[in-house]
């Protein structure tokens, strides 16, 4: 199945971004990505640093997806299971797919406050 990926990255390191910085970054990527006919998928992974918990997820507006991993898992792991698992969901249809690694918080209806570092489309 091809895929076509093209990733966004920010200027700097998130956490030395302010919020408006963040969402100016976050608007000029989704303004960037296909609109019409695509699928979109937002993912996340992420480990508790306290307890070494990990998970993943991703989102779309048809499905859900959530999945615990082995206590000890990496960030790179989780969020790698999070898009992964929505490959794997979007590969169910013959629709073109984008997705939104690394925070489901990049929706244009959601008003919490991180955004993502880099966003993957994928056309299939």
């Amino acid at each position: 199945m091809p895929w076509n990926i093209s990733i966004t990255q920010l200027s700097s390191k998130k956490a030395s971004l302010s919020h408006p910085e963040l969402r100016r970054h976050a608007q000029r990527a989704e303004n960037a990505a296909p609109q019409q006919g695509v699928e979109i998928y937002y993912t996340d992974g992420s480990v508790d640093p306290t307890t070494g918990r990990a998970a993943a997820a991703f989102v779309h507006p048809t499905s859900i997806g959530h999945f615990r991993l082995p206590d000890g898992s990496s960030t790179l792991q989780a969020e790698l299971v999070g898009l992964l698992k929505a490959l794997e969901d979007a590969a169910s249809t013959q629709n073109r797919q984008h997705c939104h690694p690394h925070r489901l918080t990049q929706r244009p209806q959601d008003t919490r406050t991180t955004t993502p570092d880099r966003q993957h489309h994928h056309n299939n």
